[in-house]
This record gives structure tokens, C-alpha cells and sequence, in this order.
């Protein structure tokens, strides 16, 4: 860094140096010593300040709020996010505000146990642990070092991860129904409104797929969240629903769960098979709905929620009511805005559109070429009585597409469940002859109640079987 010496620019104070050159040289040693102590401590200080520079960038950069305290309660540093969380401006006073309200946590003594605590009208995830700082003299000092975070964003990021969200709009509903059509249009039309929502209709009529649509079509920023009433034990639907706290119940999380109705804050909540929910789950499912708040098992708080609720039924919930297996005043809360889906069945117009549409993705994820449908599958798809709707008809193009090694699918692609492709294709055609001789029949006879019956006496079934049969076919059959 430098030199340091002693000269002598003429002769005198030359002899003078050489007289006291020992003294001198120790002078000279002691003073270099001094400088490069200075030079060195400089240069401690710049590092230390960079240091501290790239600390405290680092820590502004956390998202959480994180205070640090000294063994005697005093504030040695805290980060940007943690003024912003409490809403603090950067002021000379935060650290008092920041100290008034963090002071009664550090007194309880809780180490390392997440919880969560009230802010005003907001909720603080918080965690609190305590470090060590080995070093020379007294001993070690420790620092107690709380972080803390908003738990409504700790529940939107929590959702985000565990939540299968895929945007599903009313476009993904593939329909020519008619009365399909008319149900979607009303679906569109409510669908930006909180009321609930009950769905109806049998078991793979895609349900959930119109809750996700008027879902995806309200404004509400929050997600999706979807339970499975009958798919989930008794014992677990409880704090599957309202989550608990830590230490509620034997195998539960220290840091406690949130429940679906968390999760879902600020979204939609689809409860599926609702009418499998026990009684006990109905009556805080109905304080919910009443008081927008829900109750941790073990908890001693509750959290204000907004969830808007699409419930879905195979079920007679009417019957069930009057079998007392329903709560009747959450039937009423439930069924405000009732949607019936007709089952697959009764649209046999989609049944070619949604078999090519299942054709074109299984082909397309299993790496198939096929791109056609033979003619006398398309006849027996279209005459089969789908007791299993669309989940049923997805499930046997899926097969179907997987056996299939030529470029087209035939009778004998179907799963062995079925009869024999000759069978089937002998089915087909008896029901195409069926529908034109019945057709014939009414022609002739009248549409009215006695062409009907005459109908049913030639058959040799009931009048019943011929309404059901003249309703299976009347889209089929050219305008009267």
C-alpha cells in the first residue's frame, strides 16, 4: 500500500539519524504497524458494510415479515416485508409499533411452533425460534428471530399448488342438444352471481364439468376446489371440510392444516355427492353458510371465508329430507339455483360429436392413427342405453382406441364386457327395425294415446314401454 521512511537531506541530520537510527527504526516499525492495523480495519469496515448491504437486500427480498430480538426484548433489525405485511409506513416510529405488537408473542415462549395470529381484522401465519451467536468473552448471545407471513396469501399459494385448476369454460361443454343448450345459456347467466348452485343428474353426466364452467365464468379470483363427499372416510370429511390446529386430534400436523373452505377463500368450493354427507357435517356445513366463518377442529378461533358453493347430486335429496337422512333447512340453502343434466341417453344427437371428440384426444395422447368410427359402432353407440353417461362412453373409446391397431374402430374394438361384434351388430339392427316398425305403427294408427296403445298391444308390451320408447327415438325420427 506504501512506503514509510525516515531521510536525511543533509549532512548534520544524516550523523543525527545514525545516532538514533535503533530508536528510529522501532518508531518507524511501531508507526507501519499503526497504518496497516488502519488499513486493514478499512477494509473490514467495507467488507462489513457490503456485507450487511447484500443481508439486508437479501431480507427486504423474503416475503416474509422478519423481526429480529436481542436476549432483552430490543429490535435488532427487521425487513421491508415486514412494515408492508403490518401496513407500517417506513417511519422512525415502525420499530415501536413493530415492538408493541410482537412484545406478548416473544413473552409466551413458543419456539418453532407455526401458528397463527390476529392482526387487526387480518390473519399472521408466525413462527418464532431462537439462535445462538457463538463468539469470545461471556459466552454465547442468542437472538429471537420471528418471521411471519399473510395467511390469506399463504392459503392462495397453498391452492395453487395442491389444486388441479385447469380453466374449463362453457366452450368445453360439447353439446347440440337442444335442451342442453337452453341449460347452458342459464348457467352463463347465473354464473356471476354468489348464490348456490345444485346440480342434478345421474353419475357421469359431467357435473363437475358445468360447476367448473360456472366457476371459470363468475369474477371471483380465488379457486376451484373440489371434495368428493362419499369418496372420503367419516372420521377424515371433518378436517378435510374446516382443517384443524396443531395437536387437535393423535397423527395431526404441529403446524396444523388448512381445510377446503380455506383454500377456497375468495372462490368456489364443489361439493360432490352431497347427499352422502352425514348430519353432523350438515349442521356446520350450515353454519357456514349462514355466518360466512369457519371453525378449525381444536381451534380456538375461526376465519371469516368467502366461498361461493356448487353442490351435485344422484340423488333424491326430497326423499331424503323425508327419511330425516338430510338436514330439509340446508336442502333450502343448497337448492336456490337447481340445474338438472339430462342424462346421455336422452341426447342422442351428441352421442356421434362426443364419440369423435374422445376418438381425436385418445388418439392423439396414446400416439394412435385412427380417425374414424365404423358405421355399425356408430349404430350400436348410438342405440346403447348409457347407464354410465359420458364417463361410460369416454371410457370405452379410451379402450377402444388402446386395442385398436387398425386405423378405424369396429364393433369388435369394444370391451369384452360386451356381447360378440355379431351380437352386437344383430342388436343394432333389431333396434333399427324396432324404431321403424313403431314408427309405421303411429303413422297409421295416430300419435295420440290410442295409436299408442295399439302400439303396445302389437308388441306385446306396456303402454309405459311405448312412451319411453316413442321418447328414446323422437329425435330420430323426421318431423311429424
Amino acid at each position: 500500500m506504501g512506503v514509510l521512511a525516515v531521510i536525511s537531506f543533509d549532512m548534520d541530520n544524516a550523523l543525527e539519524l545514525r545516532k538514533r537510527s535503533q530508536d528510529l527504526a522501532r518508531f518507524v516499525e511501531l508507526m507501519a504497524g499503526l497504518l496497516s492495523s488502519k488499513l486493514k480495519e478499512h477494509r473490514l469496515m467495507n467488507s462489513f458494510g457490503l456485507a450487511m448491504a447484500e443481508l439486508t437486500a437479501i431480507l427486504d427480498k423474503l416475503e416474509k415479515g422478519i423481526v429480529a430480538f436481542d436476549e432483552d426484548g430490543e429490535i435488532l433489525h427487521y425487513n421491508k416485508s415486514a412494515t408492508r405485511i403490518l401496513a407500517l409506513n417506513e417511519s422512525s416510529n415502525s420499530t415501536n409499533k413493530i415492538k408493541d405488537f410482537l412484545t406478548p408473542f416473544l413473552k409466551e415462549g413458543k419456539i418453532n411452533v407455526p401458528r397463527i395470529i390476529q392482526y387487526g381484522k387480518r390473519s399472521l401465519l408466525m413462527n418464532m425460534e431462537t439462535i445462538k451467536m457463538h463468539g469470545t468473552g461471556h459466552g454465547a448471545q442468542k437472538i429471537r428471530l420471528m418471521d411471519f407471513l399473510d395467511y390469506a396469501v399463504v392459503k392462495k399459494d397453498a391452492g395453487s399448488m395442491t389444486i388441479a385448476d385447469r380453466p374449463i369454460t362453457f366452450d368445453d361443454i360439447l353439446t347440440r342438444n337442444q335442451k342442453m343448450q337452453k341449460m347452458i345459456e342459464f348457467a352463463k347467466r347465473i354464473a356471476r352471481s354468489n348464490s348456490t348452485v345444485l346440480l342434478r343428474g345421474a353419475s357421469g353426466t359431467g357435473k363437475e364439468i358445468f360447476a367448473r364452467a360456472i366457476h371459470q365464468g363468475s369474477d371471483r379470483s380465488g379457486h376451484f376446489v373440489a371434495i368428493n363427499c362419499g369418496a372420503i372416510p367419516e372420521t377424515l370429511l371433518e378436517s378435510e371440510f374446516f382443517g384443524y390446529d396443531g395437536g387437535a386430534f393423535t397423527g395431526a400436523k404441529r403446524e396444523g392444516k388448512p381445510g377446503k373452505f380455506e383454500l377456497a377463500d375468495g372462490g368456489t368450493i364443489f361439493l360432490d355427492e352431497v347427499g352422502t354427507m352425514p348430519l353432523h357435517l350438515q349442521t356446520k356445513l350450515l353454519r357456514v353458510l349462514e355466518e360466512h366463518r369457519v371453525d378449525r377442529l381444536g381451534g380456538k378461533q375461526s376465519f371469516p371465508v368467502d366461498v361461493r358453493i356448487i353442490s351435485a347430486t344422484n340423488e333424491n335429496l326430497e326423499d331424503l329430507v323425508k327419511d330425516g337422512h338430510f338436514r330439509e333447512d340446508l336442502y333450502f340453502r343448497l337448492n336456490v339455483i337447481p340445474i338438472a343434466i339430462p342424462p346421455l341417453r336422452e341426447r342422442p344427437e351428441d352421442i356421434e360429436m362426443l364419440g369423435t371428440h374422445y376418438l381425436k384426444q385418445y388418439s392423439k395422447r396414446l400416439g394412435k392413427n385412427i380417425f374414424k368410427i365404423s358405421d355399425e359402432l356408430q349404430r350400436w353407440l348410438i342405440n346403447y342405453s348409457w347407464p354410465g353417461n359420458i364417463r361410460e362412453l369416454s371410457n370405452i373409446i379410451e379402450y377402444a382406441v388402446n386395442v385398436e391397431d387398425d386405423d378405424i374402430l369396429t364393433l369388435s374394438s369394444l370391451p369384452p364386457r360386451f356381447e360378440s361384434p355379431v351380437g352386437l351388430l344383430h342388436l343394432c339392427n333389431k333396434e333399427n327395425e324396432r324404431m321403424e316398425r313403431l314408427q309405421n305403427i303411429l303413422q297409421d294408427q295416430g300419435w295420440g294415446k290410442t295409436g299408442k296403445a295399439h302400439a303396445a298391444k302389437t308388441f306385446g308390451v306396456s303402454l309405459a314401454t311405448i312412451y319411453r320408447w316413442v321418447d328414446k327415438y323422437s329425435s330420430r325420427w323426421p318431423k311429424k
